[in-house]
C-alpha cells in the first residue's frame, strides 16, 4: 500500500472563469483517502471513480486556486517490476465569463514514475 498526495492547480488569465469542473478517472487499485485540502473544497468522487474538481468561480489576474488530495494504491501482481497508473488524463473545462466561450485543458495521465516530482527517478516508480 502507498499513499500519494496529488495537487489539482488552476490559473486564471485574463478573464474571470465560472464553473470550471477538473475531472480524472482512478484505476483499479487505487482509491481515495478522503483527505482533501482545503477541506472546503468541492471535492467529489462518484462510484464510477471519477474525481471531479469543481471551482465555481476563478478571477482573472493570474490567480492560482488549488486542490490536494490523498490517493492510495494497492498494486497488484500483474503491476510486478513496471511503472503503474495511478490516475487518468487530467481534463479541466470552464466558462470564459467576458467572451462567454468554454476553455478546455488537459494533461497526462499520471504513473509511480512521478514525473513531477523530481525527488523521484523514473526507476523508483516501478512497483516492488
Amino acid at each position: 500500500l502507498t499513499t500519494y498526495t496529488i495537487i489539482w492547480e488552476l490559473m486564471s488569465g485574463y478573464n474571470d472563469m465560472e464553473n470550471v469542473k477538473v475531472k480524472a478517472q482512478l484505476p483499479e487499485g487505487v482509491q481515495t483517502t478522503g483527505q482533501i485540502s482545503p477541506a472546503s473544497s468541492k471535492f467529489l468522487v462518484s462510484e464510477s471513480r471519477e474525481l471531479e474538481w469543481v471551482v465555481e468561480a476563478l478571477p482573472a489576474g493570474n490567480k492560482t486556486l488549488s486542490v490536494a488530495f490523498q490517493v492510495q494504491f494497492v498494486p497488484s501482481v500483474a503491476q510486478k517490476g513496471s511503472l503503474a497508473q495511478i490516475m487518468g488524463q487530467v481534463r479541466a473545462i470552464g466558462e470564459d465569463t467576458f467572451t462567454a466561450s468554454q476553455l478546455e485543458a488537459s494533461d497526462n495521465s499520471l504513473d509511480t514514475s512521478l514525473p513531477d516530482d523530481p525527488t523521484v527517478s523514473h526507476s523508483g516508480g516501478i512497483v516492488q
